[in-house]
């Protein structure tokens, strides 16, 4: 199975659908990107299709609904989180945002204080 995800103009999910291998002409990505596009296109209206991937081996994560596709990540792109607050920072290079204080490598879980602007360790 394959996964794609339309995108809206701003280049956001959507929308996600499952397409059997065999209507990707059991092809691997990138070949069955185009393939699979050109057949959601058969019997949809026309939109912005990016295929996806369950295991994250391309396109740096898979694909769900209000998450963005980048072109600018990697050599067919990528697709990332919302961007958490407006102090992070877009790094193509690992397609992903930033926050603007390294996330503590102490081992313990640590999640984002909006107000503050700094991790605030789970407890």
């Amino acid at each position: 199975m394959a996964i794609f995800a339309q995108l809206d103009e701003n280049n956001v999910v959507i929308n996600i659908i499952t397409v059997n291998n065999t209507d990707i002409q059991n092809l691997s990505f990138p070949e069955s990107d185009a393939v699979g596009i050109a057949y959601l296109n058969s019997f949809l209206p026309p939109t912005i299709w990016k295929q996806g991937c369950e295991d994250t081996s391309f396109r740096f994560r898979r694909p769900s609904i209000g998450y963005k596709f980048h072109s600018d990540c990697g050599e067919h792109g990528g697709f990332s989180e919302p961007k958490l607050a407006e102090d992070f920072i877009w790094d193509a290079s690992v397609c992903n945002w930033i926050p603007p204080v390294p996330y503590p490598q102490d081992g313990h879980y640590y999640y984002w204080n909006l107000e503050h602007k700094r991790w605030i360790e789970l407890t």
